[in-house]
């Protein structure tokens, strides 16, 4: 029997398709709910440094970390905020040690003291993970041209440089003790959608926050290399994409409790 070529190939093609997605499938559904949890504290190190801690997904997650026993350095824009986050972590983890640094990543990236802040409150601590949650976006759906120049700004600060500025203040130690953690919160914005309209600099921060991490942790640093690809160095680099938090849908301390 006569075989055609192009439909067997188009066969082929569509088999290695299919078993590839199988596989990220499969791993996703081993990584989420049968590998066994990391020990953190013992492959990274004592201590995390949280950024965005004071609420949402920056809070639950320092919840977390303080159940599998780390000692944490919470930053935020607000002190009494910071102060409600460590009472509200405390409650829950009695034997953590919380550090706050207050840091207003919209209003000094890179300078004003918050950067110097976090400086002093890591040192003489092994920091082993960082967990850049903060992040902002615009108050409602906007074109581009339509969103203030003060609010679209806002989102390029926190989003980009604060992370960028923050990561550059902790990844030094992780380097030179040549292992650490670094994850960046991304949005699904940037992946599991095809575009995201009305959204469009908030979505393009996050791709180019997840960008920076991962291509620094597969990019195979030379022993001479520094920033991102540095972290190939010193451990694990990755991004981790999340839909909406903030519209009372679900509670987020209770979804990343299932997944810890």
């Amino acid at each position: 029997m006569e075989v055609n070529f192009f439909l067997l190939l188009l066969s082929l093609l569509g088999l290695v398709s299919f078993l590839k997605r199988s596989f990220s499938l499969l791993h996703w559904l081993y990584a989420s709910f049968l590998r066994h949890p990391k020990d953190l504290k013992r492959v990274y190190g004592p201590w995390a440094v949280v950024t965005g801690a004071t609420d949402g997904i920056g809070l639950a997650m320092s919840v977390q970390l303080a159940r599998r026993g780390m000692h944490l350095v919470l930053v935020g824009r607000n002190s009494g905020r910071l102060k409600k986050a460590t009472e509200h972590i405390l409650a829950r983890c009695g034997d953590a040690k919380v550090r706050t640094v207050v840091w207003d990543l919209a209003e000094d990236a890179a300078g004003g003291g918050g950067a110097e802040r976090l400086r002093e409150a890591i040192e003489g601590v092994d920091v082993g993970v960082l967990l850049n949650c903060a992040g902002v976006t615009y108050a409602g759906a906007a074109y581009f041209h339509e969103a203030e120049e003060r609010v679209w700004r806002e989102v390029v600060k926190v989003n980009v440089d604060g992370t960028s500025h923050v990561t550059r203040v902790v990844l030094p130690k992780m380097v030179n003790r040549r292992r650490g953690a670094v994850v960046n919160v991304g949005s699904a914005s940037t992946v599991a959608l095809p575009s995201f309209p009305l959204h469009a600099i908030y979505a393009a921060t996050k791709a180019g926050c997840g960008s920076a991490v991962l291509g620094g942790g597969r990019g195979g640093a030379a022993p001479q290399s520094r920033g991102a690809d540095a972290l190939s160095r010193c451990g694990r680099a990755t991004s981790v994409l999340v839909g909406p938090t903030g519209h009372g849908l679900f509670d987020v301390e209770t979804v990343v409790s299932a997944y810890g």
